[in-house]
């Protein structure tokens, strides 16, 4: 099967059904890889291929036999990037909010509630604290168990803040 609509419901089907496979093959021709590796550089029009849940090959002209492919033209493929975006503070409002189940309910408690308990950016600095992952191993844990004592005091969510370094922002 080959397909140029990556989102198509019948793609998507066909990917999930061969996810739990060992042997499952999925190139991505065309694409314009940044290799990430000075060997490589970037490669115009190339294809990548993961067998399983493994890149096993970048170059051109790879075998496709027996396999859902993609279409990446067009596309800027970074093989290996692991996207590190968190909402860890979702985490601690699910503490104190245990009854919100959807978006606008999140929104109403936190603008008309949560919010209105805190001063000036402590809310948004706070918030930030799942994004700094490239801190020292341990220095997370800590920030969020500061955290923690912040969202249920508001009175020591500026010392929280402060709490944390500079140049994580």
């Amino acid at each position: 099967m080959s397909t140029s609509d990556t989102t198509s419901p019948a793609v998507l089907e066909q990917l999930q059904q061969r996810s739990a496979d060992p042997k499952r093959r999925i190139p991505f021709t065309g694409a314009t890889i940044v290799a990430m590796d000075a060997d490589l550089g970037v490669l115009h029009g190339a294809d990548l291929l993961v067998v399983g849940d493994t890149i096993t090959a970048i170059g051109t002209g790879l075998d496709r036999d027996g396999s859902v492919v993609v279409d990446a033209a067009g596309t800027i493929l970074p093989p290996g990037f692991v996207d590190t975006h968190r909402h860890a503070r979702e985490t601690q409002l699910r503490r104190i909010m245990p009854d919100v189940d959807d978006l606008g309910a999140y929104a109403m408690s936190t603008l008309a509630g949560y919010a209105t308990v805190r001063t000036g950016g402590a809310p948004h600095t706070l918030g930030m604290c799942g994004t700094p992952l490239c801190l020292p191993p341990g220095y997370c844990s800590e920030a969020l168990s500061r955290l923690r004592v912040a969202c249920r005091l508001p009175s020591r969510a500026s010392a929280c803040a402060l709490g944390l370094p500079a140049s994580a922002w």
